[in-house]
């Protein structure tokens, strides 16, 4: 998949005929879910309703241990009848096989590593520009359409387009879009999902945080009326007796001291951890995060006293988010 970016970028003359941009998605890992029961088995171990998921509608969601602790945060839509496609983050895509294989024994689906190449679009003529090529876009969020073995959908809070592209088509689909978009990066990309307050589980945060704490409600991934999956009742329990005191916020830090995801965040003075960095990026000599944060301790922010990782990146600012973080009030 990556030779098909250095071929792309290699020969392709940037005149782009929108403003909007072509991001490669080289972090994240396709996974197939195929066979009658698919829906059936992902409806008792993932956090979002099936019955939400079609062809024309795709969503976010979780898969959580017994405790209610994410193994893994996804992307999942219906390519078509009985198959399923999620995308994760490369680096805990075995371990959520590993996880879910235990539970497939009586369910005749099945999971493996797909080829398909993933891509995003952002910017004020995305849509345009997508339409010149694809006889269909998606125009409201969570919406997808299909064609030619390629799936498009639009992601929620203005975040854009992701592209799942089907490799055997995948070079000549990218090089007419880039006829349209100027060619970013995935690190560009990843800032884009930041800005929109859309976090993923990666291998420094598996089974350490449950689907709460990284905004997931507000991003459409969590049914509380589905009835049972594992994990369920711990993170019921969360929402319904108000006991969640950590959400994740955007925050600025300081850009010369890299912080990454997994890393702890302190107030200064206190020896017990506060937070978890989920992920960050450095862009434009500013680095921002998204942080899950004990709630009590955004006051310490405006004071300069909050730092993360080892080597004590300070934050800055809180940064804004394209929805509201909910805060239960202290008892």
């Amino acid at each position: 998949m990556a030779d098909i970016w250095s071929q792309l970028v290699s020969t392709t003359e940037q005149s782009p005929s929108f403003d909007c941009a072509l991001y490669p998605i080289e972090d994240q890992q396709v996974i197939s879910v195929a066979g009658p029961d698919s829906k059936k088995f992902m409806q008792g171990q993932f956090t979002c309703n099936l019955n939400d998921i079609s062809p024309s509608q795709f969503r976010l969601g979780s898969c959580c241990n017994a405790k209610g602790r994410m193994v893994a945060s996804f992307t999942l839509l219906q390519q078509q009848e009985a198959h399923y496609l999620l995308s994760l983050d490369r680096s805990i895509a075995d371990a959520l096989l590993t996880h879910l294989k235990k539970y497939m024994v009586f369910f005749k689906t099945k999971m493996q590593v797909s080829e398909t190449l993933m891509a995003g679009i952002q910017g004020p003529q995305a849509y345009e520009a997508l339409a010149s090529v694809f006889s269909q876009v998606p125009s409201e969020e969570f919406a997808q359409v299909n064609e030619h073995g390629h799936t498009l959908v639009k992601l929620p809070h203005g975040a854009g387009f992701q592209l799942w592209l089907a490799p055997e088509q995948a070079k000549a689909t990218l090089t007419a879009l880039l006829s349209k978009c100027t060619l970013s990066t995935n690190t560009l990309w990843n800032e884009n999902r930041i800005r929109h307050g859309i976090g993923h589980v990666s291998a420094g945060t598996q089974e350490a945080l449950i689907p709460q704490m990284i905004n997931l409600t507000q991003n459409g991934g969590i049914s509380f009326n589905k009835g049972c999956y594992t994990g369920q009742e711990i993170v019921a329990r969360m929402q319904y007796l108000g006991k969640l005191k950590r959400h994740m916020y955007r925050i600025g830090f300081d850009a010369q001291v890299a912080i990454n995801s997994g890393d702890d965040v302190f107030v200064s003075g206190q020896t017990n951890s506060v937070g978890t960095v989920i992920e960050s990026v450095r862009v434009n000599a500013q680095q921002q995060a998204l942080v899950v944060l004990e709630d009590k301790a955004l006051p310490h922010l405006a004071e300069g006293a909050i730092f993360a990782g080892p080597n004590q990146a300070i934050a800055k600012e809180l940064l804004s988010l394209p929805y509201d973080v909910v805060i239960e009030q202290p008892e």
